[in-house]
């Protein structure tokens, strides 16, 4: 069970002045990239599109939660945005078909954090910086494996970490909403350790029930805590020296305030 810490947020940039030219985003620059549970998550309740659908966003990095903010479409098209004035002004477009998928590439991106010590968060001058980021929307992410029949199931405290994440990684994942409001949740999901003893989660669901809860703030609590969980590094035995692939395990999330 993890406890999450206060998320220290950055000042808002001004609304107006310079951005500048924007970077694509490069492996090299992400701590914690969009994971398969992630993807396959955010697509549950969501009718499936008939072929890939790709969205490319221009997106502000803020540089103390390391995260991607106020992403802005960018169709290819569209020139990147310049200036604070037009990228705040951008109008969004909307889909009539499939509003949702939109979205969909949004949460996402909502769950890259960025590497520290990248150029990205460092960088230091006039002007916003940005980033482009595209995302492809399929049928086929929500694919992920399964438990092996025979596999003996895991209990929370025979996992054995490699290299937990770090105590500013977890906080970042605590949903901002969530934390304006000094919302508190725990999410218990079903987790199977992949052959690269990574955790592939499924069925997030809040641990208690909060009646109370809107479904936007447990859905980011749900696909924060899938996403946390994938950082994850595991040693591939577990505390007894069994092999821990293709075995389940349920995993809770305690998201709570200091």
């Amino acid at each position: 069970m993890l406890s999450s810490l206060l998320l220290l947020i950055a000042a808002p940039a001004a609304a107006t002045g310079p951005v500048r030219p924007p970077i694509t985003l490069a492996p090299a620059d992400i701590e914690v990239a969009i994971s398969a549970p992630l993807r396959a998550e955010t697509l549950r309740g969501v009718t499936m599109p008939d072929v890939p659908r790709r969205f490319r966003f221009q997106c502000l990095v803020d540089p103390v939660a390391g995260t991607l903010v106020q992403c802005r479409d960018l169709p290819p098209d569209v020139s990147p945005y310049r200036t604070l004035d037009a990228f705040f002004g951008a109008v969004r477009p909307w889909d009539d078909a499939a509003p949702n998928w939109r979205q969909v590439a949004l949460d996402r991106i909502a769950g890259i954090r960025l590497k520290r010590g990248t150029p990205l968060l460092t960088t230091r001058g006039p002007g916003a910086i940005s980033v482009l980021v595209e995302e492809t929307i399929s049928a086929d992410d929500v694919a992920g494996p399964t438990a092996a029949s025979d596999a003996v199931a895991l209990a929370a405290t025979d996992l054995v970490y490699d290299k937990p994440p770090t105590v500013e990684l977890i906080r970042s994942f605590y949903p901002q909403a969530a934390l304006r409001t000094g919302t508190r949740a725990r999410v218990v999901s079903r987790c199977v350790v992949q052959d690269d003893s990574r955790l592939f989660c499924r069925d997030p669901h809040l641990d208690p029930p909060d009646q109370y809860m809107t479904p936007a703030e447990r859905r980011a609590f749900e696909q924060a805590s899938v996403q946390l969980i994938s950082a994850f590094k595991l040693r591939p035995t577990a505390a007894d020296g069994s092999a821990i692939a293709g075995r389940a395990v349920d995993l809770g999330v305690s998201w709570v305030l200091p």
